[in-house]
C-alpha cells in the first residue's frame, strides 16, 4: 500500500510564498512573458506590493490572457 503524502496537504497562495520567502521591503522582480508576440513585462517592485491583491489580480489577468508569469 502506497501513500500520497501531499494528500490533503494545503499549499500557500501566491502571496502567503512571497512573503514567506522575502521580507516586505524587499525588492523583487516579476517578469510575465507573452508567447504570442515574444514580448516580456518586467516588473521591479517590493514583496509587500507584489503580494497586494492588485498586484496578484494583475498576474492572475496576464494569466487568464495567455501571458505567462515566469
Amino acid at each position: 500500500m502506497t501513500t500520497d503524502k501531499n494528500l490533503g496537504a494545503s499549499f500557500p497562495s501566491a502571496a502567503e510564498y512571497i512573503l514567506d520567502n522575502f521580507a516586505p521591503i524587499d525588492r523583487i522582480a516579476m517578469l510575465v512573458l507573452n508567447r504570442d508576440l515574444l514580448e516580456i513585462l518586467q516588473r521591479i517592485t517590493n514583496a509587500l506590493k507584489a503580494s497586494s491583491p492588485e498586484f496578484q489580480a494583475w498576474l492572475r489577468y496576464k494569466n487568464v490572457t495567455g501571458q505567462t508569469f515566469i
